[in-house]
């Protein structure tokens, strides 16, 4: 996360999220104790952290979530995912590819919620965007699976079929 120096939270534009957690405590070492109350006190700004908190969480036990979809054996490369957008095209980000040697491509989306996480039209349809942006740069061969990882899984739904697997957060921590 980055914030123009000496900003609030809401006066700050052009936010770039991140994975890295250090970032946010950089972030927390630096602002005053009266911007960090106003700070921790924001909603919008504790769901925020609460997100890249749990994003941080999902990057560090990325081999307990191949365990989980039962692909350990695979070999893989893991990584984010974003494209620029511009006048012609939306941008989009994706919270982490599993590119495996199988020519599936798990398209994860991390979510942290307090209940199970319920997919809408909305949310579904910005889902299919991000799956069809990446559709657009793999070869005819690769498939895409979306892959939500939650805190308690996805709630099942009129949109929740768009999703082929699912992690959930204590499998994470499974030994």
């Amino acid at each position: 996360m980055i914030f123009p120096s000496g900003s609030t939270f809401g006066e700050a534009k052009d936010i770039v999220f991140s994975e890295q957690t250090k970032k946010v405590n950089l972030f927390f070492r630096t602002c005053s104790c009266e911007s960090f109350h106003i700070l921790i006190t924001h909603c919008l700004f504790l769901h925020i952290w609460r997100g890249v908190a749990f994003e941080e969480v999902c990057w560090q036990h990325f081999t307990q979530m191949l365990k989980a979809l039962e692909i350990g054996g695979v070999k893989t490369t893991v990584s984010a995912w974003a494209v620029k957008g511009d006048d012609g095209h939306t941008g989009t980000q994706i919270d982490l590819l599993i590119m495996r040697a199988d020519n599936v491509v798990n398209l994860c989306e991390m979510k942290f919620a307090s209940t199970p996480y319920m997919i809408d039209k909305d949310e579904a349809g910005r889902l299919q965007v991000r799956i069809d942006s990446l559709k657009q740069t793999l070869s005819a061969k690769q498939t895409v699976h979306l892959t939500m990882v939650t805190t308690f899984g996805t709630a099942y739904g009129k949109h929740s079929g768009i999703v082929q697997r699912q992690v959930m957060m204590d499998d994470l921590f499974a030994q």
